[in-house]
């Protein structure tokens, strides 16, 4: 198992490398919480609220995975080009969290370019604008040597999960047949042997293997056995495979992969990825359970590192 990357911010400059290092993405419009003890801190994103009638949802959605991590300091980075409104949801939230006996740290605002802290202070060397650039930060070196991308927007994170029209129509095609009787055990089997020796060898299925994971992932007992052959050392591989597969699989069947590749990506700390799967999988049915589950890891924060423990059998 690889060990996870640590990232050691020291400055305001290395939390802006910070974000989009571990959102998988440069968020806009966003307010962002990172936390630093407790379970280990963890990183949440929601939409920046657009007017105060929405911060008391924001703030309640933020404090809950902070209570229940028991984390012991928080500092809330605002994005926007509209510093009036930045600055007022950020200075709230920590207002929120600092009645709330959290250790809050001075509030950042970013425009994009440049960072500021969010005060009341009329020094502008202490305020800011700071400009800054990511792009040439260790953090973003180090996200590159780690294979992690870095997305220009969650939109552009997303679309990495559009279908490949013309292998969908491929795959739709092998589908149009009815399947054969089904002996479950066997495709147990099947799908354990399969999943194992893609996801070892780093290989794409074929088309052919994806109709048949397509009509699999239908009967949750065949699908599980793939959900329990994932560890967090190989997470990353199988939501790579399970990507592969969901941007093959026509819409009908595509909510089975889809909530595979939001559970392992999870798993493998990529709470966007995992996020845009769930949605996917909203789309085409909202009532899935397990994209439900990986829905409630997530906004729970529960972190990865606890799948498989003894936690799992309360």
């Amino acid at each position: 198992m690889k060990t996870p990357t640590t990232l050691t911010a020291r400055s305001p400059e290395d939390l802006m490398a910070v974000v989009p290092a571990v959102l998988g993405f440069h968020p806009e419009e966003s307010l962002v919480m990172l936390t630093f003890g407790g379970g280990g801190g963890f990183h949440a994103r929601i939409d920046l609220p657009a007017e105060p009638a929405q911060l008391p949802e924001a703030c309640f959605a933020l404090l809950q995975p902070a209570r229940r991590q028991e984390v012991e300091r928080v500092i809330f980075i605002a994005y926007s080009a509209d510093a009036e409104r930045a600055s007022a949801v950020a200075l709230a939230v920590s207002d929120v969290f600092d009645l709330e006996g959290f250790d809050v740290m001075e509030p950042l605002r970013s425009d994009g370019s440049s960072w500021h802290f969010v005060c009341s202070c009329d020094d502008p060397d202490h305020v800011g604008p700071h400009p800054y650039d990511v792009s040439a930060h260790p953090f973003t070196a180090e996200a590159v040597l780690d294979g992690r991308v870095t997305h220009a927007t969650r939109d552009e994170l997303a679309g990495t999960l559009s279908p490949d029209v013309e292998a969908t129509g491929r795959v739709e095609a092998g589908l149009v047949a009815p399947p054969p009787r089904r002996d479950r055990a066997r495709e147990q089997r099947r799908m354990e042997k399969l999943v194992r020796r893609h996801t070892r060898e780093r290989t794409e299925p074929s088309d052919a293997d994806v109709v048949w994971l397509a009509l699999a992932c239908t009967d949750v007992l065949v699908r599980d056995v793939a959900l329990f052959l994932v560890d967090r050392g190989g997470a990353r591989d199988h939501a790579d495979f399970w990507r592969s597969v969901m941007r093959r699989t026509p819409e009908r069947w595509l909510p089975g992969p889809a909530a595979m590749l939001g559970f392992c990506a999870w798993l493998a700390g990529d709470g966007a990825l995992a996020w845009c799967a769930v949605d996917r999988c909203r789309e085409v049915d909202p009532d899935y359970s397990l994209a439900d589950c990986v829905a409630e890891l997530l906004t729970r924060a529960v972190p990865p590192h606890t799948w498989g423990t003894e936690t799992w059998g309360r």
